[in-house]
C-alpha cells in the first residue's frame, strides 16, 4: 500500500532538500542501559521494536509517497567500548549522530549495540521523517521495560517466544495507529480548517514579520548548550505558578515575547510553539506527530502581569484545538512568503518522561538547526532544564548566555511585579558591562578652536598652514587673509552671534575666511555652489550674510594692516560655548535642517583626534566642505600646526588625480568614505600603485566592509585604518575603531572624549549587548540642536544632553558597538545622509504626481511615479527643491501601482516591474554611426541595466553617477580606450563621448576576453579609415566565445610603416599568454599588416590561421618618390561624401577619419611597391563579396595572393558571400559573422581538397548555409 506523506513530513522532506548535504534531519541519541545486558538480549529488543512499529518500515519514494517494507530481521551492529570512559561513548554516538540517513528508498533508522566497561548502550537514530522527540523517549521507555522483563523471567526456553509474551504483558502490541493516520495524510475536516485560519486571524494585528530578532543564516550549522537554573529560582518560580493557576510553560512564553517586545517595536511578536499533536490514543505511538506552528500575541501598553500571563494561557489552550494545521496553508492564509518566526519553543511536561529518563536516556543532537534560536525546556525530576539551541551565524556563545540569563531574570521579574511595562531585558550583569562599555575619557576643555589656531599662527609664521597644487600660503599669511575676511564682515554689517553662509569653490582663501568669520564673533554655513539659485536663496535665509567669490576680490583688496588694528581694538574673544558652524542635514518636504555646533565641541572632537591618532605633517583636504568630515580635514591640522593640503575644486571624483596628490603632497592622513575608497583602491590595484608614506586612513560616512579594510591595507601598507560614526548633529564623530587585518566584521567602535553612547529601544529604555536597538549619544559632543527647530531627536538621557540618531546598533560582547542600519527612510549613500521619505513628499507636490515611491538600489536613489503619462523635465523641477545628492538617479512611470491582498502597496512587485521597465527602456532612440558610438553605447547600457541606449541622452539622466563611471572607464581601459573620468564629465553622452576621444586608443584594442584557459587568439585589421570597433559584433559569434579577441587601433601609430606597426602587435601579442593558435583577419588594406604579423609570428614559432577579406594586391602610382593612389585626387569634402555613401548606416565619416583613410591606404600601396613576396606557411582563405568594385576577379586575386605568398592557388580557399558589397562586415555582418566562424573551424586539408576539385570543375561535398558559397 502507498501512503501520502502528511503536511508536517511534507515540511521535513522540503528542509532536509534543502539542507542535502547536512544530517539536519537526523533525531535520537543514546539508551543508557542500567546494567551491562547482552549483545543478543539488545539485539531481540531492537528486532522486536522494528516489528512492532511498522513506521519503522516505511521508506520513502522521491514523489513524496511512502510504502511498507515488510517485515524481516535486521542486523545489529555490535560496538566492543569496554576500553572506553562513557565521555568516549558519548562523543562516538555524537559523531554517529552526524551521520546522513538517506532520505529515497532506504531504511529510515540507524541502529547500534555498544558495550561499554560497566553497562551497555542503544544508540537509536531516526529520521525525522518517520519521528519525532517523544518517539524518541517512547523508544527509551520500551527498551527499559522489556529489558527489565527479560532479566526478570529469564528461563524461558526460546527468547523469542518469551519477548513476544514480555511485550504483550507490558502492552506491547503492533502498533498501527500512524498507519492509519497516514492513509488519510492526517486529514483535518474542512469546517476545522476554516475555524483555525479564522482564529489565527484574528490574533493580532501585523503588517510584515516585524518582530523577528534574526533572520535565518545561509548556513545552518548550530550548537547546543544546556543550563540548570538554581533552586531558590525554581521554589519562587513553582510557587507563583501554583498560586496562580499557571504552568510554567505560560511563564516561559511569557519571558520570550517580553524579551521579544523590549526589543522590538512591533504590535504583534510570533514564537514557533512546537505541539505534541498526540490524542491520548496517540501517546504510545512511533512516528512523526509533532508540529510546529506560529502563536502570535499582540502588545498591550496599559496590561498588568498576571492579565498577561492569562492571556497567553489562554491562548495556549486554544491553539491545541488547532495542533494539526498544515503551517504552508496557514501561511498562505495569512499572506506570509517567509518563515513567521526566528524562535520556537519546545516544552515537555514531566509526564512524558520516564521516572528516571535523565539517566538513561541522552538525546543528541545532529549540529544543524533551520531556525536561529530553538528552545527546549523539559521538566525533569522538579527542576526546568533549559538547551538553547543556536545557528552559528545568528549568535555567539556569549550572546546565548546572556539571552539565558535575561529571559531567567525575565521569568523571575514576571513573578514580582505589577505592571508589563515595568519589565527590563538588563540584567545586574548586563548593566555592569553597559557602564564600562559605553563610557570615555573626560577632559576639561574650555578653550575655543579659534584661540589654539591664533596661538600656532604666532608659533609657525613661515610654516605653510595651507597647500593647493603648487600654491600655498605661510601661517603668516593666514591670519592677514582671517583679519580681512574679519573686518569685511564686519564692514558688511555682520554682527558676533550671526551667521554667516559661504558658497564657494575650495580654494587658498576657504580656510581663512571660515576662521574670519569666527574672528568676527559669527559662525559658519556652508552651502554647495551646485545649488540652484533658489535652493541658495532658502539655504541662506538662516544667515545675515553670504560670501561668494565676488567678496574674495573686495577682502583682497582690503588693508591687511588696517583690519588687524581695528578687529583687535574691539577685544572680543570667541568663547568655548559660541556657535562653531551650521551644517544642513536631511529634512523632511524637502527643507534641510541646520545642526548648530559649538566651540567647545569641536574643540574637544579635535583634541580627541590629535592625541588618539595625531595627524602627521599634511593632511588630504579633499571631502566637500558641506559635508561634516571637511570641518576636520580643514581645521586639524590649523589645530596641530601642520599643513592643510587641498585638492582642487571636484577632483575628489577623479581616484588618479587623488593617487598624485599623496605622492607630491607627501599625505599622512585623509578622509574616504568608504563607497569611494573601493573606487579608489581598484584604480590603484590596477595601476600597480601602493602608497607606503600614508600614515593614518579615516572611513566615515557608511558602513565599512572587512575585505575593503583588507584591501586598503594593501594599498597602505604603513598606515592605520580607523572606522569613525557619527551624525551631523553630534560634531562630526563620536565613535571610533582601529581596524585591524582580517576582522569579521567591522564595528563602528567606542566612544571619543566626553562621549557616551547606547543602545536603547523605543521607549527609551536601555538595551542589553547583543540586542539591536537604537543608537543614543550623550556628552559634550552632542549639537545645541536644529537653528530654530524643535526636534524630538534631542533631549536628555542619564543625566546627559542626547541625541536620537535614528541608527540601529547593537552592543557587542567585545565592547564595541556595530552599525546595524537605519530605522527609518533616511540612507547614507556617499556619506550624505539622504531621506526618502523627504524625496517623495516632494514629488507628491506635482501636480501631476498621485503617489511615489523612492528607494536606493547600487548605491543610488531610484523611484517610482505613479502619473498617468510620463512627465519631462521632471529631474529640472527637482534640482530647484532638492539637493543635488537627493536628485534621483533614475525616475519610472507607470499608470497603476500594484497593491496586495491587505490593500498596501506591493513594494516588491513595483521595483520588479522598475527594474524590468529599466531593463527594456529605449530612451528616443537614436542610433549609433560609428562602431566606436555602437561599442561605447554596449558598454555603458549594460552598467546601467538597460537593453539601449540613446547615442544622445545624457549619461546622468539615464543614470550614470562617479562609480559608474570608473567602473565603465576601468572597462574601456581594459578594451584599449585611452578614456579619463574628467572626459565623462565634459562630454554629455555617447557621441560627445566617442568624438571627443577618437584616436586615443591603444594600439591592441580588447574586444572579449574568452575563458580563464582559452589557448586561441582573434586579431582584426580593420579597411582604411576603419576602427577597432568594427569587429565587436563578430566577436560575439558563438564560434568566437573560446578566443580572447583583439582588433587593431591604426589610428594610434599614423607615421610608422606597415613592418613597424607589425614589430610592435607582435611584440604585444606576445607579452599577453601563450596561445596554441593565432586567427588574423585583414580586412581591405588591413590585410597587408595581417600578413606582415602572421610571418612574424610564424617566425616565432606560433601557428597561424590568415583571413584575407575584400582585398587585392596593387603598388598604386610613384609621384615625386611619393606612392600614391586615386583617392588622393579627391578633397577631402568629396572624399567623406563618397566613403559616407558606400559604408551605410548613416555613417558620419569626419575630417580626421578621412585624412587617416588615405595614410592607410598610402601604407598599404607602399607595402606592396617594396615588398614582392612574403612566405606564410599557415592556412589561408580568401573572403570577397559579389559586386565589390574594389576587387577584380577572384580567380587573380587568388593567383596574386599564392603567388606572394609562395603558395600553389589549390592550397588557398576561397569564400564568396552574397550581399554587402565592400564593407559587407557593416551592412551584412550577420552573415559575414556565421561564414567567418566556419572558416576559422574549418582545417587546411578541407581547403585543400575543396579548392582542387573547384579549380578542376568537379563537385565537392561542401555545405553552404544561406547566401554564402565557396567558390
Amino acid at each position: 500500500m502507498v501512503y501520502r506523506s502528511s503536511p508536517y513530513q511534507r515540511n521535513i522532506i522540503y528542509m532536509t532538500e534543502r539542507y542535502a548535504d547536512t544530517p539536519i534531519a537526523n533525531i535520537g541519541g543514546l539508551d543508557c542501559y542500567r546494567r551491562k545486558i547482552s549483545y543478543d538480549m539488545a539485539a531481540d529488543i531492537f528486532q522486536k521494536m522494528v516489528e512492532l512499529h511498522p513506521v519503522m518500515r516505511l521508506r520513502l519514494q522521491k514523489d513524496g509517497t511512502f510504502y511498507l517494507k515488510p517485515y524481516e530481521k535486521i542486523k545489529i551492529p555490535y560496538y566492543d567500548m569496554k576500553e572506553c570512559t562513557e565521555d568516549e561513548i558519548i562523543a562516538m554516538a555524537e559523531q554517529w549522530m552526524k551521520e546522513i540517513i538517506p532520505m529515497y528508498d532506504h531504511d529510515l533508522y540507524d541502529l547500534r549495540y555498544i558495550e561499554g566497561a560497566d553497562r551497555s548502550y542503544a544508540f537509536s537514530k531516526l529520521h525525522h521523517v518517520i519521528g519525532d522527540g517523544l518517539t524518541f523517549v517512547l523508544m527509551v521507555k520500551e527498551e527499559e521495560q522489556m529489558q527489565e522483563l527479560l532479566l526478570a523471567e529469564s528461563e524461558m526456553k526460546s527468547r523469542e517466544d518469551f519477548l513476544s509474551e514480555v511485550c504483550a504483558k507490558a502492552g506491547r502490541i503492533e502498533d498501527n495507529r500512524y498507519l492509519k493516520l497516514l492513509e488519510d495524510a492526517f486529514y483535518m475536516p474542512q469546517k476545522l480548517r476554516e475555524r483555525a485560519k479564522k482564529w489565527y486571524l484574528s490574533c493580532a494585528e501585523f503588517d510584515q514579520v516585524s518582530w523577528k530578532l534574526k533572520e535565518a543564516g545561509q548556513s545552518p550549522e548550530a550548537l547546543r548548550v544546556s543550563y540548570l537554573p538554581d533552586a531558590a529560582w525554581m521554589q519562587k518560580i513553582t510557587g507563583f505558578v501554583k498560586e496562580n493557576g499557571l504552568f510554567y510553560e505560560t511563564l516561559i512564553y511569557g519571558a520570550v515575547y517580553s524579551y521579544i517586545f523590549i526589543q522590538k517595536r512591533t504590535k504583534t511578536a510570533a514564537i514557533g510553539r512546537v505541539l505534541a499533536n498526540r490524542t491520548k490514543k496517540d501517546m504510545e505511538s512511533y512516528g512523526l506527530y509533532a508540529n510546529t506552528l506560529p502563536l502570535f500575541i499582540s502588545r498591550r501598553e496599559t496590561e498588568t502581569v498576571k492579565e498577561f500571563l492569562k492571556r497567553i494561557q489562554n491562548m495556549l489552550f486554544e491553539q491545541q484545538k488547532y495542533a494539526g494545521c498544515d503551517y504552508e496553508e496557514l501561511a498562505d492564509a495569512m499572506g506570509f512568503s517567509e518563515q513567521m518566526y526566528d524562535i520556537s519553543i519546545s516544552y515537555r511536561p514531566k509526564k512524558l518522561f520516564p521516572a528516571d529518563m535523565h539517566n538513561v536516556g541522552l538525546e543528541l543532537f545532529n549540529g544543524y538547526s533551520e531556525i536561529p534560536l530553538r528552545i527546549f525546556v523539559d521538566e525533569l525530576d522538579g527542576q526546568l532544564h533549559f538547551t538553547l539551541q543556536y545557528q552559528c551565524a545568528c549568535y555567539q556563545r556569549e550572546e546565548i548566555d546572556a539571552i539565558y540569563h535575561r529571559l531567567y531574570d525575565l521569568m523571575e521579574q514576571l513573578t514580582r511585579k505589577e505592571e508589563v511595562a515595568e519589565l527590563s531585558a538588563v540584567t545586574d550583569q548586563d548593566e555592569a558591562f553597559i557602564n564600562k562599555a559605553v563610557d570615555s575619557k573626560r577632559i576639561t576643555y574650555q578653550r575655543s578652536v579659534l584661540e589654539v589656531i591664533e596661538e600656532q599662527m604666532q608659533d609657525n609664521r613661515n610654516k605653510t598652514a595651507v597647500c593647493m597644487a603648487q600654491d600655498k600660503i605661510t601661517y603668516e599669511e593666514l591670519e592677514t587673509r582671517m583679519y580681512q575676511c574679519a573686518y569685511y564682515l564686519r564692514n558688511s554689517g555682520v554682527q558676533a552671534g550671526e551667521t554667516v553662509s559661504v558658497c564657494l569653490d575650495r580654494s587658498l582663501w576657504l580656510s581663512a575666511i571660515l576662521l574670519g568669520i569666527w574672528k568676527a564673533g559669527a559662525s559658519f554655513l556652508t552651502i554647495n555652489t551646485a545649488e540652484s539659485d533658489t535652493r541658495k536663496d532658502t539655504l541662506s535665509a538662516v544667515s545675515s550674510y553670504c560670501i561668494t567669490k565676488a567678496d574674495i576680490m573686495h577682502m583682497e583688496a582690503t588693508d591687511a594692516f588696517e583690519a588687524k588694528k581695528l578687529m583687535q581694538a574691539e577685544q572680543r574673544s570667541v568663547l568655548s560655548e559660541d556657535d562653531a558652524y551650521l551644517m544642513y542635514t536631511s529634512g523632511t518636504s524637502g527643507i534641510p535642517k541646520a545642526a548648530v555646533i559649538s566651540q567647545k565641541s569641536l574643540a574637544i572632537r579635535l583634541m580627541w583626534m590629535l592625541e588618539t591618532y595625531g595627524c602627521g605633517e599634511n593632511v588630504l583636504q579633499k571631502t566637500p566642505y558641506t559635508f561634516d568630515v571637511s570641518i576636520w580635514e580643514i581645521f586639524l591640522p590649523l589645530f596641530a600646526g601642520k599643513t592643510s593640503y587641498m585638492l582642487r575644486p571636484q577632483a575628489e571624483r577623479f581616484p588618479d588625480e587623488i593617487g598624485t596628490v599623496i605622492v607630491q603632497g607627501k599625505i599622512d592622513m585623509l578622509h574616504f568614505v568608504p563607497t569611494m575608497l573601493q573606487v579608489f583602491l581598484k584604480e590603484a590595484a590596477d595601476h600597480h600603485k601602493i602608497y607606503p608614506d600614508v600614515k593614518t586612513l579615516i572611513c566615515s560616512g557608511e558602513a565599512l566592509s572587512a575585505p575593503l579594510v583588507d584591501q586598503a591595507y594593501e594599498i597602505f601598507p604603513e598606515c592605520t585604518v580607523v572606522n569613525l560614526y557619527g551624525p551631523t548633529e553630534c560634531t562630526i564623530d563620536v565613535l571610533h575603531h582601529v581596524c585591524k587585518k582580517h576582522e569579521k566584521k567591522i564595528p563602528i567602535g567606542k566612544p571619543v572624549y566626553n562621549t557616551r553612547a547606547y543602545i536603547v529601544n523605543a521607549e527609551h529604555k536601555l538595551l542589553p549587548a547583543g540586542v539591536e536597538g537604537e543608537i543614543c549619544i550623550t556628552g559634550d559632543l552632542v549639537g545645541k540642536g536644529y537653528y530654530r527647530m524643535q526636534s524630538e531627536a534631542f533631549g536628555s538621557f542619564m543625566g546627559e544632553r542626547a541625541y536620537d540618531t535614528g541608527d540601529y546598533g547593537m552592543l557587542g560582547f567585545d565592547g564595541n558597538i556595530y552599525y546595524c542600519g537605519r530605522k527609518d527612510t533616511q540612507h547614507k549613500i556617499r556619506g550624505m545622509r539622504i531621506d526618502l521619505s523627504a524625496l517623495e513628499d516632494v514629488l507628491l507636490m506635482h501636480e501631476k504626481i498621485q503617489r511615489a515611491a523612492a528607494t536606493v538600489r547600487n548605491n543610488r536613489i531610484e523611484v517610482c511615479c505613479l502619473s498617468e503619462k510620463e512627465i519631462p523635465n521632471l529631474r529640472l523641477w527637482l534640482k530647484k527643491r532638492l539637493p543635488p545628492q537627493q536628485i534621483p538617479a533614475k525616475i519610472y512611470f507607470f499608470s497603476t501601482f500594484p497593491y496586495n491582498k491587505n490593500g498596501k502597496l506591493d513594494e516588491t512587485l513595483l521595483w520588479e516591474k522598475a527594474i524590468e521597465q529599466n531593463r527594456m527602456a529605449k530612451a528616443i532612440d537614436v542610433s549609433a554611426q560609428t562602431e566606436r558610438e555602437e561599442f561605447l553605447r554596449e558598454i555603458i547600457a549594460d552598467k546601467l541595466g538597460m537593453a539601449s541606449l540613446s547615442v544622445t541622452q545624457s549619461f546622468f539622466e539615464a543614470g550614470l553617477d562617479s562609480l559608474l563611471i570608473f567602473e565603465i572607464v576601468t572597462g574601456l581601459r581594459e578594451h584599449g580606450f585611452v578614456i579619463s573620468y574628467e572626459d565623462f564629465y565634459r562630454c554629455r553622452n555617447i557621441r560627445e563621448l566617442a568624438a571627443g576621444n577618437r584616436g586615443r586608443e591603444e594600439l591592441l584594442c580588447c574586444l572579449h576576453k574568452g575563458s580563464s584557459d582559452t589557448k586561441k587568439l582573434f586579431l582584426g585589421i580593420p579597411y582604411a579609415g576603419g576602427t577597432p570597433w568594427l569587429y565587436a559584433p563578430l566577436c560575439r559569434q558563438n564560434a568566437f566565445l573560446d578566443h580572447d579577441c583583439y582588433a587593431l587601433s591604426l589610428n594610434s601609430c599614423p607615421k610608422k610603416k606597415i613592418e613597424a606597426v607589425a614589430r610592435e602587435t607582435v611584440k604585444q601579442l606576445l607579452a599577453l599568454q601563450e596561445y596554441e593558435e593565432y586567427v588574423l583577419f585583414g580586412y581591405c588594406v588591413g590585410s597587408a599588416l595581417a600578413i606582415e604579423i602572421a610571418a612574424r609570428l610564424e617566425k616565432s614559432g606560433r601557428k597561424v590561421k590568415l583571413c584575407i577579406a575584400a582585398s587585392q594586391i596593387a603598388h598604386g602610382i610613384q609621384v615625386n618618390r611619393c606612392i600614391r593612389s586615386g583617392w588622393d585626387l579627391c578633397n577631402n569634402y568629396i572624399l567623406r561624401k563618397i566613403l559616407s555613401a558606400m559604408q551605410g548606416k548613416n555613417e558620419i565619416i569626419s575630417e580626421e577619419m578621412a585624412e587617416q583613410f588615405r595614410v592607410d591606404v598610402r601604407r598599404f600601396l607602399e607595402y606592396f611597391s617594396r615588398k614582392k613576396s612574403l612566405k606564410v606557411q599557415g592556412q589561408c582563405t580568401l573572403l570577397f563579396a559579389k559586386k565589390d568594385p574594389f576587387t577584380g576577379s577572384h580567380k587573380k586575386c587568388r593567383a596574386d595572393w599564392a603567388a606572394f605568398l609562395n603558395k600553389e592557388p589549390s592550397h588557398i580557399r576561397v569564400y564568396e558571400i552574397e550581399h554587402g558589397g565592400h564593407f559587407f562586415l557593416r551592412k551584412n555582418s550577420d552573415q559575414a559573422a556565421e561564414l567567418i566562424s566556419q572558416i576559422i573551424k574549418a582545417e587546411v586539408e578541407d581547403a585543400i581538397c575543396a579548392n582542387y576539385c573547384k579549380c578542376h570543375g568537379e563537385r565537392y561535398p561542401h555545405t553552404t548555409s544561406g547566401s554564402m558559397s565557396e567558390v
